[in-house]
């Protein structure tokens, strides 16, 4: 059963990661690089803690990592028929920073232009597309080849900043902070390490992504699906006759 199991779940991360690729989004693909580096350095971090003869494994594995990517990248780079293909082009000019969030920098320096001109509260919920239109610089639309309207600033924590001010933004990442410290403690206790470390790299991965998007329906509902897991997992198992949490394929 374990065997099938692992196979369910190697197919679904295959078939998941290729749906990613065809979705087109830098920012989702931003969130599981983050997420997936925020996972391996906290399991390898425990992994190492609670056995020193993984110490070299791990090290071995990360270098090993290293000059793979750095090999693929030499023949990316060495191979133009390799470069014209439309879902490699992709994942390769993903980590150009200045070309994937070009069209986005205009409508953060909105956000904060209208967090320094009302710092406490803020302008209230949903007012990016006022404030996009308030402070926008004209010499934006020099920089897209479209007339772009913006009403999320494509940076959750700067529409925080611009919409509540720095009372809401404090709350916000209190948020993050308490659930990503219930995930380490869990981790640390060795109460489902894999799982915590797993739950942690999802919290990373949904903060990465909204640091180049916005909150959306879909994003929402995985967030609060993995809120409730962390909760579960760190203090729902403190109710008496309450079963430990299981984790299965469905």
């Amino acid at each position: 059963a374990d065997k099938w199991l692992k196979l369910n779940w190697a197919v679904l991360t295959v078939l998941s990661f290729l749906v990613l690729l065809l979705t087109w989004s830098r920012a989702s693909f931003f969130g599981l690089v983050g997420g997936a580096m925020v996972f391996g350095l906290v399991e390898g971090y425990f992994l190492i803690k609670r056995n020193a003869r993984m110490r070299r494994r791990i090290v071995w594995l990360g270098l090993s990592a290293t000059v793979l990517l750095f090999l693929v990248n030499l023949w990316v780079v060495n191979s133009p028929k390799l470069q014209s293909h439309v879902i490699i082009a992709r994942i390769y000019n993903t980590f150009y920073l200045s070309s994937a969030l070009g069209d986005r920098f205009g409508a953060w320096e909105t956000s904060i232009k209208a967090f320094t001109e009302r710092p406490i509260l803020g302008w209230g919920p949903l007012s990016a597309g006022y404030t996009f239109d308030k402070f926008l610089d004209p010499q934006f639309f020099n920089r897209v080849s479209t007339n772009l309207v913006f009403y999320h600033p494509h940076n959750a924590v700067l529409e925080v900043m611009a919409d509540l001010g720095i009372v809401g933004l404090i709350v916000y990442l209190a948020i993050w902070i308490l659930f990503g410290r219930m995930c380490w403690l869990g981790a640390a206790k060795g109460k489902d390490r894999l799982v915590s470390a797993l739950l942690l790299g999802l919290l990373a991965a949904d903060f990465i992504q909204n640091l180049a998007l916005f909150d959306t329906p879909s994003a929402y509902l995985l967030l609060i699906v993995t809120w409730a897991l962390i909760y579960r997992l760190n203090l729902g198992s403190k109710e008496k006759g309450t079963p430990k949490l299981a984790i299965t394929l469905l």
